[in-house]
């Protein structure tokens, strides 16, 4: 890059203005971070403990939709980043950042929707909830991050041995719904029905 090219693109130190209100906080807080980064250290499968075991409530929340200014239920899907942060001010000065290798894949789960949920209509459509889990790079962490997808799982089917049909979910067609191995035993996990919820109001 040129001298001519790097002041057009950088500026000229000897023409800049002062800096602005508190920018001297913000670039020393900036050069500690970089200093001190370092990605959190692969572990077991841990759910979310080391984020559930941080004590204190979530500091910050953020609601996520893909079609923002839509009515919220008739959304596909919705997200929420609930952040657990001991210096919210410092996370204003420096800004929230994150991207994917802010993710602790192997903390990460899927659950059932908490029925508790289902009693909002814009989580009416909605079954299942995908949790992820984020962790600031720098030592000590400044936060940590608990990320809620909630969606549904539209179809669902399984087989035996010989290719013959066992069971069935179709949330467009419930009536057509079925188990030939456990009839209406709730099932746990990623089967979408029947659920627990579902059972105890038959």
């Amino acid at each position: 890059m040129t001298a001519t090219l790097r002041t057009h693109v950088e500026g000229d130190s000897s023409q800049s203005s002062p800096p602005a209100y508190g920018q001297e906080v913000t670039n020393a807080t900036r050069q500690i971070t970089a200093d001190t980064q370092c990605k959190p250290l692969l572990g077991p499968a841990g759910n979310g403990k080391f984020y559930f075991d941080e004590p204190g409530e979530p500091a910050v929340g953020f609601r996520l939709h893909p079609k923002p200014g839509e009515d919220p239920q008739r959304q596909p899907w919705v997200g929420v980043i609930y952040v657990k942060c001991g210096d919210v001010p410092l996370l204003m000065r420096e800004g929230f950042h994150w991207t994917t290798a802010n993710v602790i894949r192997e903390e990460g789960f899927m659950e059932n929707i908490n029925p508790k949920l289902q009693l909002n209509p814009r989580y009416h459509n909605f079954n299942v909830t995908r949790n992820w889990f984020m962790q600031d790079w720098q030592q000590p962490p400044r936060w940590t991050a608990l990320i809620e997808v909630h969606n549904m799982i539209w179809y669902t089917h399984a087989a035996g041995l010989s290719g013959k049909s066992i069971y069935r979910f179709d949330a467009a067609n419930p009536r057509a719904n079925y188990n030939t191995i456990y009839d209406d035993m709730p099932l746990e996990g990623w089967w979408p029905w029947p659920s627990y919820k579902k059972s105890s109001t038959d």
